[in-house]
């Protein structure tokens, strides 16, 4: 899956997530500089995981019962990619 999602109005991306991205590695790649924070739900809509970076690179593996993934960036930043580790 590749996807690019320009800064500026864009704050969130919202990834519904089912059984087959489950204990699969997913790669974000953002524009330099930018604060981002990227957060793990469950089906009851409980945040299982928060993690919050200003790299370039931020990896995540999916937890079994994540059921939503929100990625979340200042405005002017940039997720240019996400790539998912079979």
């Amino acid at each position: 899956m590749n996807t690019y999602i320009p800064g500026g109005n864009v704050k969130s991306l919202y990834i519904n997530i089912d059984e087959s991205l489950w204990n699969k590695k997913l790669t974000f790649y953002f524009q330099a500089g930018p604060y981002h924070l990227i957060r793990l739900y469950n089906n009851t809509n409980n945040q299982i995981f928060y993690q919050d970076s200003r790299a370039n690179k931020h990896e995540v593996t999916i937890p079994p019962n994540t059921a939503m993934l929100e990625v979340y960036f200042n405005e002017g930043g940039a997720l240019y990619e996400v790539e998912i580790q079979e």
